[in-house]
């Protein structure tokens, strides 16, 4: 069995304000400081109670992701991160799937680092072969999906396993 774990980017600078400020395109918009240290807190908890190892980060080349899946990285022993365009915002699910099926990738556990509405359009396609979600992803929210092989990724072709939102496992002071 394969595992994919779905996380969404942790929470990152406001979109208007970061343009206002740098007049840069969305694409570079980075994490915040909350953000690191929830996407931190809930890597942590995920490697003590649920994915004990990755084989590789898989992320969308957004600097948002980018950074998240760095943090995923350093919790889980500097592992090797793969960049795919695939993962951006507008991307369709299909594509993803077409991708990760061309790159003959060895082992059985990988996190996928996104957006939305991407991650959830991704998560209903693979879970119930249709192309409008029926979930969503809050920030740093982390999705499990077991599929047999990567071969066999496509439509309702995964289970769910578990999915975790921050505010439902993370105790955080306001």
């Amino acid at each position: 069995m394969i595992q994919l774990i779905l996380i969404r980017h942790s929470v990152a600078q406001e979109r208007e304000e970061f343009f206002k400020k740098t007049k840069m395109d969305d694409a570079f918009r980075p994490l915040t400081l909350k953000g690191c240290r929830r996407l931190e807190k809930m890597t942590g908890l995920m490697k003590r109670r649920w994915v004990k190892n990755f084989d590789l980060v898989i992320t969308s080349p957004y600097t948002r992701a980018r950074q998240s899946a760095e943090i995923i990285s350093q919790v889980y022993s500097e592992l090797k991160i793969k960049e795919c365009a695939e993962l951006v915002p507008q991307s369709p699910p299909q594509a993803f799937v077409k991708w990760i099926k061309s790159q003959n990738f060895k082992g059985s556990t990988f996190a996928v680092v996104g957006h939305e509405p991407n991650l959830s359009l991704l998560a209903t396609y693979l879970l119930a072969g249709n192309e409008y979600a029926f979930l969503e992803f809050k920030k740093a929210g982390l999705m499990c999906l077991e599929v047999d092989t990567l071969k066999s990724l496509g439509p309702s072709s995964a289970q769910l396993q578990w999915l975790m939102s921050p505010k439902l496992v993370l105790r955080e002071r306001k």
